[in-house]
């Protein structure tokens, strides 16, 4: 296994009212990728299970988590443990979401993005996933009392499975 010790360091509260600021502009794009009904922000509960949003569509509501990235390196990163020293699961095995939406922001417009069926994504990654030899990257977020360290991992866009990407009009 290939380990990357990256300088990945975070300040979570920065980075949180990073995020939500530019959470309107998620909802903007999403709004282009989706024949949406309504769309609409998690409750303080559905974020509890790592829900970002609630989408309805004319077929299913949907739960989102919404991963927003502002350096695209053609990956993404998988978060299998969220604090090493607590080994608390990452977002692949705690969100309890429909949907993973991953977006790139540069210069504050979204350049990229992918929606892509959590579930399928959560399967993929158990049975085959994992079993690459993809680089290790350990990132530490730091609050104003703690900070932890994650254990992620950088996948190619080119080796997520076709089944993973659900259709464009859910």
């Amino acid at each position: 296994m290939l380990i990357q010790h990256i300088n990945l360091v975070n300040d979570y509260h920065s980075s949180h009212k990073r995020e939500r600021s530019d959470m309107p502009k998620v909802i903007e794009w999403l709004n282009t990728q989706l024949d949406l009904i309504s769309i609409r922000e998690a409750t303080r509960e559905e974020q509890k299970k790592d829900v970002d949003l609630v989408l309805t569509t004319s077929k299913a509501l949907r739960t989102v988590e919404v991963k927003i990235r502002y350096s695209d390196y053609n990956d993404f990163l998988i978060e299998v443990v969220s604090s090493h020293t607590k080994n608390t699961k990452g977002w692949i095995y705690k969100s309890k979401a429909d949907l993973l939406v991953y977006i790139i922001i540069k210069n504050n417009k979204i350049v990229n993005g992918r929606i892509m069926n959590f579930v399928k994504l959560r399967k993929w990654w158990d049975t085959d996933g994992w079993l690459l030899n993809l680089p290790e990257i350990r990132g530490t977020t730091k609050t104003s009392r703690f900070s932890y360290s994650s254990i992620n991992y950088a996948v190619p866009w080119s080796i997520i499975p076709s089944y993973c990407h659900p259709e464009a009009r859910l």
